[in-house]
């Protein structure tokens, strides 16, 4: 893994170099990593990378997208609001939920259901469609996978 403070750093040179935004990530096949190494899955929050990407907005002029198992829009907007990022981005809850942004603009802002099992990656990595393979179904009862 690479420090945060190696990470500032070279988003800071990527921007002279014409980046127009920075969405700080990790991991990598088989593995959750932070910037500084792995994560434990006990060790998982949501929300894992915002501090992360605050010390990256720190360091740059252009705009931080957010990512890192951000679940929960009242989350999301205290990103926003507090100015540890500029953009939230997210993946899984999409495969998870396809219709999830209007669930939450007609009123519904409860969390999105998927529990980052990464059953979604296995699959690709398996040759297979994308597609979630979590077993709680978007209605709370369980399925056999």
């Amino acid at each position: 893994g690479m420090t945060i403070d190696a990470a500032a750093e070279i988003a800071a040179i990527l921007t002279t170099g014409g980046i127009c935004g920075i969405e700080p990530s990790c991991g990598g096949a088989g593995a959750s990593y932070t910037p500084s190494g792995p994560v434990a899955k006990d060790e998982w929050h949501e929300g894992y990378l915002i501090e992360y990407a605050a010390r990256i907005k720190e360091a740059v002029d252009v705009p931080v997208m957010v990512v890192g198992g951000l679940r929960d829009p009242k989350m999301m907007e205290e990103v926003v609001e507090t100015g540890k990022g500029d953009l939230i981005s997210m993946c899984r809850p999409f495969i998870r939920e396809p219709d999830l942004i209007n669930r939450w603009l007609s009123g519904d802002t409860s969390p999105s259901t998927c529990e980052s099992c990464d059953g979604c990656l296995k699959e690709t990595m398996r040759g297979r469609k994308l597609r979630c393979v979590q077993v709680t179904r978007v209605d709370g009862t369980r399925k056999e996978n």
